[in-house]
């Protein structure tokens, strides 16, 4: 994994390929076409630009779309409340764009609801997270018992800074750092957990925030009873795999959200 010198080096790269690429594209259209190429251009060169991504300062449950009510949602679908509480805390701290939850449901993979941006993602303090969208969800676990053993690949920085620029995990226990993803590294829902029943790590599609077995610690879900009571929470000081995927959480807890930048 590039360090965060490296991932300018490569930005600029891409940018230079691409402006040229787009320079002889435009050569060979001629005038008539200029003006298409240069909406092209405008696209291309989007891409490029860094995306800021945060985790939010609050807390919420699993039932996003009763919590983000609380802040002025109307509305019933589960993603569209994490949306809404992204937006809410990109607004409050006077970050410009538009913001979207890191977060899966039984429908939607997380990596499908980001823009596949070609530059990097950055922490509101400036921080480098990643090279790229695709180096976002590219963190493994790696493997001390495989043949050689196999690295875990990771991401530059965890992202563990909320939208004001302040360090959630400086100071702060492991159970106060966890963040609702649904999600696997690879950005996607775990379709194969707890009998391939994908609303599982879902919290019901993020509408459900009660639980309904044995008497277990807030920050932990007992696979073996009714697991649409459980979440997956990523790590937020994690820069691996544990970033999306550190384990299940009860429905009635509350962590809190990725959001970043489209």
């Amino acid at each position: 994994m590039l360090n965060s010198t490296g991932s300018m080096k490569t930005v600029a790269t891409c940018s230079a390929a691409v402006l040229l690429a787009l320079a002889v594209y435009e050569s060979a259209a001629g005038d008539s076409n200029k003006s298409a190429a240069n909406v092209n251009e405008n696209s291309f060169l989007s891409l490029l630009v860094p995306k800021t991504i945060f985790v939010t300062s609050d807390q919420y449950s699993g039932d996003l779309v009763t919590e983000a009510a609380a802040l002025g949602f109307l509305g019933s679908n589960g993603l569209a409340a994490a949306d809404f509480i992204c937006q809410y805390h990109a607004g409050a701290a006077g970050l410009s764009g538009t913001y979207v939850a890191v977060l899966s449901s039984s429908m939607v993979n997380a990596n499908a609801r980001l823009t596949a941006s070609l530059g990097p993602y950055r922490l509101t303090n400036g921080t480098p997270v990643s090279e790229n969208f695709a180096a976002l969800f590219s963190a493994t676990f790696g493997s001390e018992f495989s043949t050689p053993p196999t690295p875990a690949i990771s991401l530059i920085s965890g992202i563990d800074h909320d939208e004001y620029g302040w360090d959630v995990d400086s100071p702060a226990p492991d159970h106060t750092r966890l963040v609702w993803t649904g999600s696997t590294p690879l950005g996607e829902v775990p379709l194969f957990h707890w009998s391939g029943q994908s609303n599982r790590s879902t919290c019901s599609d993020w509408t459900e925030d009660s639980y309904d077995g044995a008497d277990q610690p807030q920050e932990e879900c007992d696979a073996s009873l009714n697991v649409e009571y459980c979440g997956l929470v990523g790590l937020s000081s994690s820069k691996g795999a544990r970033w999306t995927d550190y384990w299940y959480a009860r429905c009635d807890s509350t962590q809190h959200l990725y959001c970043a930048q489209k």
